[in-house]
């Protein structure tokens, strides 16, 4: 969560520059992914804390889960990143 805060502050400082306008979007995507990923590594690591000592299996479900929630993030963070380079 801190790192949503220090993003977001970082995009609030880039904005009032004309020419960091690039940064600040890319920084806005990046505040954007965190916060979509947040959910997914936390749902991730109660899963793994929920299976049997040495359980391969349930782990190995638990990171394709976890990687599973986090692709859309990804996807849509690569998408808003070429939106900002286009912007220039």
């Amino acid at each position: 969560m801190p790192r949503i805060l220090i993003a977001l502050i970082f995009a609030f400082v880039l904005a009032g520059s004309a020419q960091a306008q690039p940064q600040a979007c890319i920084l806005d995507c990046m505040a954007k992914d965190q916060f979509c990923q947040t959910p997914c590594f936390d749902k991730g690591t109660a899963c793994r804390a929920a299976c049997k000592a040495g359980d391969r299996k349930c782990v190995r479900a638990c990171k394709s889960a976890q990687r599973a929630c986090v692709k859309p993030c990804t996807t849509d963070y690569k998408k808003c990143a070429v939106a900002c380079h286009k912007r220039r």
